[in-house]
C-alpha cells in the first residue's frame, strides 16, 4: 500500500509548471551545475545554534524535528509576546519533536478527528518526554535532497478551536510536500489561554494581549525569514496553510498588518469565508473566568502550568486590540487594508454536519443549503478581493468526496467532513483509523497535490494537463473536488441572494 502511495506521488515530478501573470512569483530555479543541499549531511547552523536532522523513511528528504523559533513562553516570559531564541552549546539533536501547547489530552475513541488529526501521543517520541508543555514554541522543518535552492516555503498552521492540538499529527507530515521540491514547515503556537487570554492587568502591558498565540505565528514566520535558507527554501516565496482555526489564525496574519511582507500566498481549508466575528479585546476579557481576570499579572506568572490546562475560551482566535488585529478579515478586506497575498480558500460539504455547530448555526436559514451558502460567501469574498487591484488573485474550491469510513472509535461519520480535504492536499492517506482507501481517492489526492505545489511555486495552481482551475474574481467560479477535478459556476442568483441576506 506504502509503495502505491509513493508511486502516485512521485508520479507528480512529469507534472508541468505555469507561470502565473502579475503574481509576482517566479519558479524556482536549477543552479547551472550540480550542487550538494546545504543540509545533505543533515546537519545546519540556525538561529541559537547548530541543528541535526535525520532521513525520513523513504530517504529522499530530511527531517528537522523540534526546532526552537522562540524563547520558552515560561516563568516570567508567560503573557508576553515571544523573545528570541536562547542560544544552544552543543549540536541539537532534532530527530524527536518539541512539545505540543499545554492542553488536555485528546479523546481519539469519537468524533470526526480521528487519531490521525491528534498530536502523537508517544512521549518517547518527544525530545523531553512531554508531549504537552507550556514550553511549545517549536517547529519543523522538511527538505528534499534536490541539487537547487530557492525552492518554494509552505508554512503550516494546525487547527483545533484554538485550544487544542500540535504540528506532531501525522496528518501534518510534511514528507510527500518537500518530495516535490518545496521546503514544509509545521509549527506550534500557544494555545487556550495561555495563546489568547485578555484581562485588564495583561491588557495594560500592552505586549499582545489576547494575540500572544498569534505572535508566535509571526514570530515562527520571521525565523522562516531568516532561516529557511539553509535549507534550500526562498525566503522571499513564503505560502502559508492552515485547516479549521489554523485557517482563521491565517485570516488574522491575512489582516495584520505585523504580517505584512511574511508570506506571499495562503490557502485557507474548512473555515468561513470570513472567519466569523472576531472579539475585541474588551469582548474576550469578559470570557475569561473570574479568578484568573482579577489577578495581577506577576501572580497569573507565578501560578504553575497545569492550572491552565484545559482552560480553553470559545470562541477563541484573533482579537482586535488595534495594534496587532485592527480589524474583522471581512472590514480589512472591504477597506483594502489586509496585506497583499493570493489565496486559495474552500471548505467540505458536510460543514454543516460536524462537532462546531456555529457553520449550521450561521449558515442554515432554510432558503439555501450550507453550501451554497458558503459558496456564496467565497464568492463575495473574491469579488471583495478582486477590488483590492493589488494584482492578486483567488481561488475557491469546494470539497464532495465520500472519504471511505473510519472503523476504529465512534461516531465516525461518513463524508466529506470538516478539514478531510487534507488527507488529499497533503497526500497523507494514514490507515491508523482503518479508512480503506481506493485508486480514486489516491488519482484525487494526486491532482489535489499537484494544484497546490503549483500554487506553492507559481502563486497560480494550475500546470500542464491539468483541468483548468479557474481564478474567482466576483463571477462564481469554483473547483469542485468529488471523484475528479472539475470546474464550475455558483448558481449567480443564489450568490446573489446570499450576499444580500448576509449583507456582503
Amino acid at each position: 500500500m506504502k509503495m502505491k502511495i509513493k508511486n502516485l506521488l512521485l508520479s507528480f515530478l512529469l507534472v508541468g509548471l505555469v507561470v502565473a501573470v502579475g503574481s509576482g512569483c517566479t519558479p524556482p530555479h536549477e543552479d547551472d551545475g550540480p550542487a550538494a543541499a546545504p543540509y545533505a549531511d543533515m546537519k545546519v547552523t540556525v538561529e541559537g545554534g547548530k541543528i541535526r536532522g535525520t532521513e525520513t523513511e523513504n530517504k529522499d528528504v530530511v527531517v528537522f524535528k523540534g526546532i526552537p523559533y522562540a524563547a520558552a513562553p515560561i516563568g516570567d516570559l508567560r503573557f508576553k509576546s515571544p523573545q528570541p531564541v536562547v542560544p544552544w552549546e552543543n549540536e541539537l539533536d532534532c530527530s524527536l519533536w518539541g512539545s505540543c501547547a499545554l492542553q488536555n489530552t485528546p479523546n481519539t475513541a469519537g468524533g470526526i478527528w480521528t487519531a490521525e488529526f491528534q498530536p502523537d501521543l508517544n512521549p518517547e517520541h518527544y525530545r523531553n518526554g512531554e508531549i504537552f508543555s507550556e514550553d511549545c514554541l517549536y517547529l519543523n522543518v522538511w527538505s528534499s535532497y534536490k541539487t537547487y535552492e530557492n525552492k518554494p516555503v509552505l508554512v503550516y498552521i494546525h487547527g483545533g478551536a484554538y485550544n487544542t492540538g500540535g504540528s506532531s499529527a501525522e496528518i501534518f507530515d510534511g514528507a510527500n510536500i518537500a518530495r516535490h521540491d518545496v521546503v514544509y514547515v509545521s509549527i506550534n503556537y500557544r494555545l487556550g489561554y495561555l495563546g489568547f487570554m485578555a484581562t485588564k492587568n495583561l491588557k495594560a502591558e500592552n505586549d499582545g494581549a489576547g494575540n500572544y498565540g498569534i505572535l508566535d505565528q509571526i514570530a515562527a514566520l520571521k525565523w522562516v525569514k531568516n532561516n529557511i535558507n539553509v535549507f534550500g527554501g526562498d525566503p522571499e516565496n513564503v505560502t502559508v496553510m492552515g485547516q479549521s482555526a489554523g485557517a482563521g489564525s491565517l485570516t488574522g496574519l491575512i489582516s495584520s498588518p505585523k504580517a505584512d511582507g511574511l508570506f506571499k500566498n495562503a490557502v485557507t481549508l474548512s473555515e468561513e469565508p470570513y472567519s466569523g466575528t472576531w472579539q475585541t479585546i474588551d469582548e474576550r476579557m469578559a470570557k475569561i473566568n473570574g479568578s484568573f481576570a482579577s489577578s495581577s499579572v506577576e501572580d497569573l506568572r507565578k501560578l504553575s502550568a497545569d492550572s491552565f490546562k484545559g482552560m480553553d475560551i470559545s470562541p477563541s482566535g484573533p482579537c482586535i486590540d488595534g495594534e496587532i488585529i485592527t480589524g474583522s478579515y471581512k472590514s480589512s478586506v472591504k477597506k483594502r487594508t489586509v496585506n497583499s497575498v493570493n489565496l486559495m480558500c474552500g471548505n467540505v460539504a458536510y460543514d454543516d454536519n460536524r462537532h462546531i455547530s456555529i457553520f449550521t448555526d450561521f449558515y442554515s436559514t432554510g432558503e439555501f443549503t450550507v453550501t451554497e451558502n458558503m459558496l456564496g460567501q467565497h464568492n463575495a469574498l473574491a469579488k471583495d478581493r478582486n477590488n483590492l487591484r493589488d494584482g492578486t488573485e483567488t481561488f475557491v474550491y469546494l470539497f464532495e468526496r465520500e472519504v471511505p469510513l473510519a472503523t476504529t472509535g465512534s461516531n465516525q461519520a461518513m463524508g466529506p467532513q470538516h478539514s478531510y480535504e487534507l488527507y488529499y492536499f497533503t497526500g497523507n492517506f494514514s490507515t491508523v483509523s482503518g479508512r480503506e482507501w481506493t485508486e480514486t481517492d489516491y488519482e484525487l489526492g494526486e491532482k489535489m497535490l499537484a494544484y497546490l505545489v503549483n500554487f506553492c511555486k507559481n502563486c497560480n495552481p494550475n500546470g500542464e494537463d491539468m483541468t483548468e482551475w479557474t481564478a474567482n474574481a466576483g463571477n462564481y467560479h469554483y473547483m469542485n473536488f468529488a471523484d475528479a477535478a472539475q470546474s464550475k459556476l455558483l448558481d449567480a442568483d443564489k450568490a446573489q441572494a446570499v450576499s444580500k441576506k448576509f449583507g456582503l
